[in-house]
């Protein structure tokens, strides 16, 4: 099935879809294939996506590849090389030179799902877990995962999914090589605001026995801190520096809290994100290995990033992966959930595909599908050309 599969992908990738699906379920020697087919297609409906048409942030990297497409590699390279965001700016020249600027969108979106789904399929064939339990831990990735994010090539998200694949490559499948840990300073190159994950994996040796108590206590100060901050800075007025502070503060603190129906998405998405932790918690009850301590301890800080809108964000999708991959982990006992938690698994679930639904409405991701899915495989990206 597989060489079938293989051959009608490389002629009409998007029209495989069905057969890709059926072969992730019935074949799982090549799981792993069909989950990065699966990927591709996903991909391949991201590179026809208009940012001007929807006012995504694709149109600041647009615009950034509008700018340095003509200049020479030296140039860009006496340029650029200097600034902290370097991979970034180098994938920005490239697909520049190339002329197609949505190669970019076209890489992000391939690449997060590749690694999110290799990831999940990956550790659910070293546990051996039957079909329903594959479809059930996929599902909850999909539905859980901030799609939008990576279908519109947001920088964040890929550096956050290298950031996820490093732990997985680490603690769940046990590498100790010096490649991986070189994964952990990838996302940096990507987007600065993943020095936090630098920190958060400096930290994990040291969360555990009476050292937990410590950081949870500098984790509730940080917590709490943007609103201190910004109570102070308002009182000192024109102060440059404590204006200055104020201003970042509020971005992270973010400006969606007097919208009725956000507030009502994020109040169903922390009360799905407690009922996890909770189903967890009860799993790893008696299990003191180094997965508990790190799926604990980057769910506790994701949390305790409430008044930071926009990390509780990011970090909520490495904290799904984190949550599934420990379902994988203890399957047998998800059969011992009680009835409260699945019911909310359950609403929480079905809330999340109405959101999901919604959210990809708002770039008619549903058109672009109907005008892309029977392309061949050159057509696809010789349609999109800047």
């Amino acid at each position: 099935m597989i060489f079938i599969t293989t051959i009608m992908f490389f002629i009409y990738p998007i029209l495989t879809f069905p057969i890709i699906i059926l072969g992730a379920l019935r074949d799982r020697k090549y799981r792993n294939i069909y989950m990065i087919f699966l990927a591709f297609d996903i991909a391949l409906i991201s590179l026809n996506l208009d940012p001007k048409k929807y006012g995504l942030d694709l149109n600041v990297y647009f615009s950034i590849m509008d700018n340095i497409k003509n200049i020479s590699w030296n140039t860009f390279f006496e340029i650029y090389v200097n600034q902290k965001e370097i991979l970034t700016n180098l994938l920005f020249y490239v697909f520049a030179s190339i002329g197609n600027y949505n190669l970019w969108t076209f890489f992000v979106t391939f690449f997060c799902y590749s690694s999110l789904f290799y990831i999940v399929s990956d550790y659910a064939g070293i546990k051996k877990i039957n079909n329903k339990q594959f479809i059930l831990v996929v599902g909850i990735c999909i539905l859980f995962y901030n799609n939008i994010s990576a279908i519109t090539g947001l920088r964040n998200s890929l550096a956050i999914n290298i950031f996820t694949l490093a732990l997985y490559f680490e603690y769940f499948r046990k590498k100790k090589n010096i490649v991986y840990k070189i994964l952990y300073l990838i996302p940096c190159t990507i987007h600065m605001s993943m020095i936090i994950g630098i920190i958060i994996r400096l930290i994990i040796p040291f969360y555990k026995g009476k050292n937990k108590k410590y950081i949870l206590i500098a984790l509730i100060v940080y917590a709490i801190s943007p609103t201190m901050i910004i109570n102070f800075a308002s009182k000192l007025g024109n102060t440059a520096m404590f204006s200055d502070i104020y201003e970042k503060t509020n971005t992270y603190i973010g400006e969606s809290r007097n919208n009725i129906l956000n507030n009502m998405y994020v109040l169903i998405k922390t009360i799905t994100f407690a009922n996890l932790f909770i189903i967890f918690e009860k799993n790893y009850k008696y299990n003191n290995d180094k997965i508990k301590d790190v799926t604990e301890l980057i769910c506790f800080f994701t949390f305790l990033s409430f008044n930071y809108v926009v990390i509780r964000d990011r970090w909520f999708d490495v904290c799904i992966i984190l949550l599934t991959l420990t379902f994988i982990n203890s399957i047998e006992k998800m059969g011992k959930i009680n009835i409260i938690n699945k019911t909310i698994l359950i609403m929480s679930m079905l809330f999340m595909i109405i959101q999901q639904y919604s959210t990809l409405k708002k770039i008619d991701y549903a058109d672009i599908i109907k005008n892309t899915y029977n392309q061949t495989l050159i057509q696809s990206f010789r349609e999109r050309n800047n």
